[in-house]
């Protein structure tokens, strides 16, 4: 264990600031053998520490093997911190599936603008228009809902992490044309809004749209900007995914918990705050909300996004509050 060392005024000022500021970061046991998990406790509780983020990158180490689940190191790991008093924000793995997913599922690998189809060994590495992909991430989404969802730990749900990923191929292809029939209806509005017949671009079978990958000169920008809305909605179908069984597991629970999104810029630009009905000022019930510095974060030069957040000094970080 960690010697105890005579606390610094600043730790007790910070100490005594719990009340109204959730101090912590992102935690991950599965990559520590047991002797550091102990002393981990010891110096989180030496430095005022009440939260820690679970889970963000485990989803091969929740489910080694399709439809195979370890959680005794996350049970522990619960049990350890919630005994603590520090608070578990507990995260859907989604961001980075197992490599067993892309061995079985090369088709949810991500595609770049070059059509070069990207290999497992990162994190990131998948695409959000695959059926695969998302019927894998709703179902670890579902059995972590539905063992965790009554552990006293828990405080808040931090879902996927930095949704952002675009991938282009075959299955986006597919994908992209039925958003478009849906979004048109047929192919002579899709003509008319693109001015395909600027350059020879007329289209006459849905057969013949593609996502826009890296072409001989500049490609149609109606084209891209059809694509960024696409992008946009399927990022927003996997947030949904997961925020309805969230919602649907734990129905009492889910409104008390805050829903973690990371990328302010890509939220404001794509407009998902609203169209996931997300609440960003909503200060959990029977919880002191944050200090009123702590309100909000800046993205860029745009306008303040109200609502619980982590802060860096330069002022970014990541909204907490959906």
């Amino acid at each position: 264990m960690v010697e105890r060392k005579t606390p610094t005024p600043a730790i007790e000022a910070l100490r005594r600031s719990t009340s109204l500021v959730w101090f912590g970061g992102d935690y991950n046991p599965e990559q520590w053998p047991e002797a550091v998990l102990l002393e981990d406790i010891d110096l989180m509780q030496q430095a005022a520490v009440n939260t820690a983020t679970l889970g963000v990158f485990s989803w091969a180490a929740l489910e080694p093997k399709p439809g195979e689940y370890d959680f005794g190191w996350l049970d522990a790991a619960l049990d350890r911190l919630h005994s603590a008093g520090v608070k578990v924000i507990l995260a859907t793995p989604t961001a980075s599936p197992p490599p067993w997913f892309s061995r079985l599922h090369p088709e949810a690998l991500p595609v770049t603008p070059d059509g070069v189809r990207l290999i497992h060994g990162s994190r990131d590495t998948y695409n959000p228009a695959a059926p695969a992909y998302r019927g894998a991430a709703r179902r670890i989404t579902r059995v972590l809902a539905e063992r965790y969802g009554d552990h006293p730990a828990l405080a808040m749900w931090h879902l996927h992490n930095e949704y952002g990923t675009v991938s282009y191929g075959t299955v986006t292809d597919v994908a992209f044309r039925e958003w478009l029939q849906d979004a048109y209806g047929d192919l002579d509005r899709v003509n008319a809004t693109w001015n395909t017949a600027f350059w020879s671009q007329v289209y006459s079978s849905w057969e013949d749209i593609h996502a826009p990958q890296r072409t001989q000169y500049i490609p149609n920008p109606s084209h891209l900007l059809d694509f960024k809305r696409f992008s946009s909605d399927m990022l927003l179908r996997c947030l949904r995914d997961q925020l309805e069984i969230v919602r649907e597991v734990t129905p009492g629970d889910t409104d008390d918990h805050e829903l973690h999104a990371s990328d302010v810029a890509s939220l404001r630009r794509m407009g998902l705050r609203a169209r996931a009905g997300c609440r960003l000022d909503r200060p959990l019930p029977g919880r002191r909300p944050l200090g009123r510095r702590a309100g909000g974060i800046r993205g860029g030069s745009g306008p303040v996004l109200r609502g619980r957040s982590a802060v860096a000094p330069d002022g970014t970080g990541d909204i907490v509050g959906l």
